[in-house]
């Protein structure tokens, strides 16, 4: 993820609901980037309008094709904005989608304007929202020209990727559309999002973790699994993500020039077990008690966790008490199952700490 620079990921269903979330997510964290109000406005605007595609395909999707989650990846390299999109596609609407695209990507601004009008003037309207106006704002906005690719999941659906680059400086005498596509980037997106597909992730966030942050990722968790099949445990999920979650947000170190701490969020599931991990920095020298809090509650007997989590839940309503690992051992008596960690060394001052927790679907 940070060779990659993929800032800002989520994997997973996408309704109008989670769309929403996702946006208020994503503009609040564009809101500290310090760009101009003109690039904050066209970065927005295209993830409008790639949410909003995502949207109207999986709302509509196809009863033949099975449970297929998209995917939303915010990139920032150098003076330059990357938004990519993956959602399934029937592969009978690959070819028109695909000439659609190549006709857009063959057009110079002045081209792209006119095009827009004939289509408005015409009043072609599909029943997946107009006959690619989307797609045809989103290379005017953007200044470029959209990059895409396809790759089969079975014989009736394929993974549609698109990728905008959006300048944040421009040159307004340059017609970029001229520019070849570029898709390095979106096969780096792509070898990605194959790799969280291979391990059956069926959530994934990476962003900052604001208070407010928590409570929209639970939000989409909720949503993630409200539809789920029979069996799953929805209670213990959101139970279990809630203390992970919070565990970031309150423990979690950051570097000085950024506001709020980051991170990552994973579900995914293994057969039988939903495994639940989160990831974020740690100060070095905070890492041997936090290690030494989990080695000792991994140790512990049903007996002696019930009675040290009523202990140290006392100890907590004190004023004057700082948090004495509470959530570690609350993760331990609701998964039943030990904790796992992973230390990553980053650099003199900090670590990248891996928290994961599983538990049984039955």
């Amino acid at each position: 993820m940070v060779k990659d620079q993929l800032h800002y990921i989520y994997r997973g269903e996408f309704s109008t609901k989670i769309s929403d979330m996702l946006l208020t997510l994503a503009e609040a964290n564009l809101e500290k980037t310090g760009e101009s109000s003109k690039v904050k406005k066209r970065v927005y605007f295209i993830m409008v309008e790639c949410l909003q595609n995502i949207t109207r395909h999986q709302e509509a999707r196809d009863k033949s094709i099975s449970d297929i989650p998209g995917i939303f990846v915010v990139q920032k390299k150098k003076d330059d904005y990357f938004i990519t999109t993956a959602n399934y596609i029937a592969n009978r609407n690959i070819n028109p989608l695909k000439a659609k695209l190549d006709k857009i990507n063959s057009m110079n601004k002045e081209e792209l304007k006119a095009y827009s009008t004939d289509v408005l003037t015409m009043g072609e309207v599909s029943d997946k929202g107009g006959a690619g106006l989307g797609l045809i704002e989103m290379a005017r906005k953007s200044g470029n020209k959209i990059g895409f690719d396809f790759k089969g999941i079975n014989q009736d659906a394929s993974y549609f990727y698109m990728q905008t680059k959006v300048p944040s400086v421009t040159d307004g005498d340059v017609d970029t559309h001229a520019v070849p596509i570029d898709n390095s980037g979106l096969m780096d997106v792509i070898t990605f999002h194959e790799l969280i597909s291979g391990k059956n992730v069926k959530l994934i966030y990476q962003g900052e973790f604001s208070q407010e942050n928590v409570i929209s990722i639970l939000k989409m968790t909720e949503q993630n699994f409200d539809a789920a099949q029979d069996g799953i445990p929805l209670k213990k999920i959101f139970a279990i993500s809630v203390e992970m979650l919070q565990n970031i947000f309150k423990h979690a170190d950051y570097r000085e020039e950024t506001v709020d701490k980051s991170g990552v969020f994973i579900v995914a599931q293994d057969k039988n077990n939903f495994i639940i991990s989160t990831g974020n920095l740690v100060l070095n020298d905070k890492l041997e008690k936090v290690k030494q809090s989990i080695d000792d509650i991994n140790k512990m007997s049903d007996d002696e966790l019930d009675a040290t989590y009523s202990r140290v839940l006392m100890q907590e309503t004190l004023p004057t008490k700082k948090s004495t690992g509470l959530g570690f051992i609350d993760l331990r008596l609701k998964s039943g199952n030990p904790l796992s960690y992973l230390v990553d060394a980053v650099d003199g001052r900090f670590s990248f700490f891996s928290l994961q927790i599983s538990f049984s679907v039955n």
